[in-house]
């Protein structure tokens, strides 16, 4: 690590495949040099690396200016290498992250280099974060999770099948809704037990769990259970499947089952509560807008009722998770919570570029999940609201240093 001369990006060039701009702030606090981490996995993965670039500022992926860091901020290099080898697996190189100060007008500008492996690990680079493990890919100049159809091929010359497991898991619970034909947001687990058994049974009493849940599942504040099912939760096909919800209207469905799929789904309109009145005038070509209690609420809500109903199971098992926002292009994401002044400021809001955004598949130890499912919930929100440009701070009613969700 030293400081030498980079060639900067000219003003108006863009971001791509090989190339990032990220402001100085991010270096300056762990959940800014935890995006620096995704950057770098997602380089790994690529087939030619890249740059990224701290210090410089840029609108719509456009370099505009120097965002220089100062000679104080190098203190943070330190606390950014041990995260690179910390939260990383497998393990990376010396070569393959290569970090440089590069003296500019006014500053520095801190350059990491990336370098993918010849040949490549099998599976390839994720990111730790407790139990879970993410794997990132570069898209042009964004960011996705690699899904299983991504990671099948590399599965198949290595590893123990897991992710292969859940690709069944998804397309399972896929003919079950028609997500890609309309606005959803479908939240998927998969509870695969370590003996290789295929059958995970739900309680006899589940449909009562559902319709009438204990209120450290669906507090009364709660959008998800108490005023969402009134009783619709039920057996089908001869007890071996729990249902529940609308599926004429698309309406807060649970569909689960006794081999370990346990699936929610509901439009994302239905995600639309306590709209001010003058959100169009600022914003008259949006979809529509995700209210932040109904989003988080919904997130907790659900594993809550999951880690109940399969709590029998959890000892000795590995679960699978993701959340997939379809036809978002658009849509509306407000600030901080509701009745603050950053929510009522409707210009403020930020809306999504991305016709879906998905977080994970993340997979982690079940017994991590019985013990804390809202630090799952703050992992998969912090994703989503990552894709409309927030910070996790920025997730209502959750406490970011232990990942546990507060009722308002």
């Amino acid at each position: 690590m030293s400081d030498r001369p980079s060639q900067l990006p000219k003003i108006g060039e863009k971001e791509g495949q090989g190339l990032e701009f990220k402001r100085a702030e991010v270096l300056r606090s762990n959940e800014g040099r935890r995006k620096l981490l995704r950057e770098v996995v997602a380089m790994l993965n690529s087939e030619a690396g890249g740059r990224i670039l701290v210090g410089l500022a840029e609108e719509k992926g456009a370099f505009t200016g120097l965002d220089p860091l100062g000679e104080e901020d190098r203190q943070f290099e330190d606390n950014l290498r041990d995260a690179l080898l910390d939260a990383i697996e497998p393990r990376i190189q010396d070569a393959e992250c290569r970090l440089d100060w590069v003296p500019v007008p006014g500053g520095l500008v801190l350059e990491l280099q990336v370098r993918p492996r010849i040949p490549a690990p099998v599976p390839p680079f994720c990111l730790r974060h407790g139990e879970k493990r993410v794997y990132l890919m570069r898209c042009h100049d964004r960011i996705r999770p690699m899904s299983y159809d991504d990671l099948r091929s590399l599965v198949a010359e290595g590893g123990d099948g897991s992710e292969s497991w859940f690709q069944e898991v998804t397309e399972k619970a896929n003919s079950w809704f028609d997500v890609e034909e309309r606005p959803s947001y479908f939240l998927l687990l998969g509870l695969q037990p370590r003996d290789g058994s295929k059958e995970v049974r739900l309680p006899e009493d589940s449909p009562q769990v559902v319709n009438h849940p204990p209120q450290e599942i669906a507090p009364p504040q709660g959008w998800t259970f108490v005023t969402a099912f009134g009783g619709s939760a039920k057996w089908a096909r001869g007890g071996r499947e729990l249902r529940s919800g609308d599926p004429e209207s698309g309406y807060r469905e649970i569909r689960a089952d006794h081999t370990g799929v346990f699936a929610f789904r509901t439009l994302l309109h239905h995600l639309q509560w306590d709209v001010p009145e003058n959100w169009r005038g600022h914003h008259p070509d949006a979809p529509g807008m995700l209210y932040p209690y109904a989003l988080v609420d919904s997130t907790v809500s659900v594993l809550r009722l999951a880690a109940k109903l399969w709590e029998e199971h959890l000892h000795d098992a590995d679960l699978h998770a993701s959340l997939r926002l379809t036809h978002t292009k658009g849509w509306l994401l407000p600030p901080y919570r509701p009745n603050t002044i950053g929510y009522h400021m409707v210009e403020s809001w930020h809306a999504t570029r991305e016709e879906e955004i998905t977080s994970g598949p993340h997979r982690m130890a079940a017994e991590a999940f019985a013990e804390r499912p809202d630090a799952l919930a703050f992992q998969l929100l912090t994703d989503v609201y990552a894709e409309f440009d927030y910070w996790p701070k920025h997730i209502p009613c959750f406490d970011p240093a232990t990942g546990r969700w507060q009722a308002p």
